[in-house]
């Protein structure tokens, strides 16, 4: 490796880290923001993952109970503080709650046990916010990573991130509960495919199965539901045949395991599984005998919630449309990866339809705003790219090195992390870029032989004639010209004479022989 290869890898480094640096410091002031003292941080639910946390610090079952019950009843004393009421907790009722109740938490050990280090350092309740706030960090500069490598934007990576913050996630991401470990698992898995689908065959099902770990360890629906989504996923990529057909075969493969693994494991180790939680709910913590038709109940129960929950979201339609704008940005957008996040998104109306109660709709309806913050991470983005890209009048063609100059400055002036915004003065029609990873993805307008950019748009990076010299060069776009415009651009280099498949090494018959890419 040389001087100029270290130096720009280092450079690369100070700039990456730079970046990380930035979602770091804007979800950790997002976080105190959004923590709101007068609000009351914990419940009931809170009690009992603070319970298992202390009880994995090495306290006896009831001492845990006594102390997390201590805890849970001074905050809501402190909350009625703030807001100048007279504290009215004295006691926080646990010990005649069932067994099965407290066995569904039993089965739930991923965010006590990652709040257990800090609950021994820090005491209950400080131990629980500092690995709660750890965990909507991780949320954040996951979103970070999974919204740059959809986009290819860093700068839609940061806004994402933040705007999980500002979105009503932000509110629940801050309470003691598993909503943060669940979007970092979510957003987790997402990465995963996404670096699966582009390649990294090993890295990206590695990150897939340690996130569907972590899932089904924090709350097992949630780790059901995100298995099914990759299956669902992955047939839709096959089905549209993108990206190739072996990666989305792996990722949906190691979706259709996951369900399959859980299934066998509940049943060895007698866990409580999705029956056993709406049993839960429909008789009030078991405070009642058990439902003999279940399903039928349920299906009336939804029935009777939809309806109503419909009725409400009239007068409030923000969801409906932000999720509206969501699924029309990234079908446009990014469409090989644009099921993956709406499927992502519509867990949380499957989780609703396990749970269908009012009181529960904004904390289950939680994954909805995956997509949406993705979406408006990106159209902010794109505006301020617009906003920024400077009046450049496009060049003439040309067959000298003064016209590959002139396009390399137009390239310059012109093309913004990957996104061409114009075409040359051939009346051709603009086509979306194709991206490949957020580090080298080059772009093309596919019409113009001429205008061929990287995503850095440096020209250095261009071969001969505008042409990108790149190892990575995709097999699998099309010739330079268009097949939607009335006419081709002008062939003006031998090289566009050269059969399609015989420059990008597609054939090796007797036709193609000595016409290779390097002719």
């Amino acid at each position: 490796m040389n001087r100029v290869e270290k130096s720009g890898r280092r450079r690369r480094g100070v700039v990456e880290t730079a970046w990380l640096l930035l979602v770091l410091v804007i979800a950790s002031l997002l976080f105190l923001a959004r923590y709101e003292a007068r609000r009351i941080s914990s419940s009931g639910d809170s009690m009992w993952y603070m319970r298992q946390a202390l009880i994995f610090t090495g306290k006896s079952p009831d001492e845990a109970r006594i102390e997390a019950a201590r805890q849970v009843c001074r905050d809501i004393n402190r909350s009625q503080r703030e807001r100048g009421i007279g504290p009215s907790c004295k006691e926080y009722q646990s010990d005649e709650i069932s067994p099965r109740y407290i066995g569904i938490f039993d089965s739930r050990p991923g965010y006590p046990l990652f709040a257990a280090p800090f609950v021994a350092v820090l005491g209950a309740w400080t131990g629980m916010v500092a690995a709660t706030m750890l965990l909507a960090i991780a949320a954040a500069v996951l979103a970070y990573l999974a919204v740059w490598m959809a986009t290819g934007l860093r700068l839609a990576g940061v806004l994402a991130a933040g705007l999980l913050f500002v979105l009503p996630p932000g509110f629940w991401m801050t309470r003691l509960l598993t909503e943060s470990g669940v979007l970092a698992g979510y957003l987790a898995v997402i990465t995963g495919v996404m670096v699966t689908w582009r390649g990294r065959t090993k890295l990206g099902l590695s990150t897939v199965a340690v996130a569907l770990v972590w899932l089904f360890a924090v709350r097992s629906a949630s780790g059901m539901a995100m298995a099914l989504t990759l299956v669902g996923a992955s047939t839709v990529a096959l089905l549209v045949r993108t990206p190739q057909r072996r990666p989305a075969l792996a990722t949906g493969g190691v979706g259709l395991l996951a369900v399959v693994a859980w299934q066998v494991l509940s049943v060895v180790l007698s866990l409580p599984g999705l029956n056993e939680t709406i049993q839960d709910f429909a008789t009030t913590h078991f405070a009642r005998p058990d439902i003999a038709h279940l399903v039928s109940w349920l299906i009336d129960r939804n029935i009777a919630f939809w309806a109503e929950q419909g009725a409400a979201q009239v007068p409030h339609p923000e969801a409906v449309v932000a999720l509206v704008f969501a699924v029309v940005v990234l079908v446009r957008r990014m469409p090989s990866v644009a099921a993956l996040w709406i499927f992502t998104g519509l867990t949380g109306v499957a989780m609703l339809v396990a749970h269908p109660v009012a009181t529960e709709y904004d904390r289950l309806m939680l994954p909805l705003w995956i997509p949406v913050a993705c979406a408006l991470g990106d159209a902010a983005a794109l505006a301020v790219s617009w906003a920024r890209m400077p009046d450049v009048a496009s060049p003439e063609l040309g067959a000298g090195p003064e016209a590959v100059v002139a396009a390399s400055a137009f390239c310059l002036a012109r093309c913004r992390c990957g996104v061409l915004y114009g075409t040359l003065r051939n009346k051709t029609r603009y086509r979306p870029p194709k991206r490949l990873s957020p580090g080298h993805g080059f772009t093309t307008t596919w019409a113009n032989p001429w205008l061929s950019g990287c995503r850095r748009c440096h020209p250095a990076r261009h071969g001969p004639g505008g042409w990108p010299a790149w190892p990575g060069w995709p097999q699998r776009w099309r010739p330079a010209t268009d097949r939607g415009s009335r006419r081709a651009p002008p062939r003006t280099r031998a090289r566009h004479r050269v059969p399609w498949r015989c420059r990008h090494g597609r054939s090796a018959t007797r036709r193609c022989r000595g016409l290779g890419p390097t002719s």
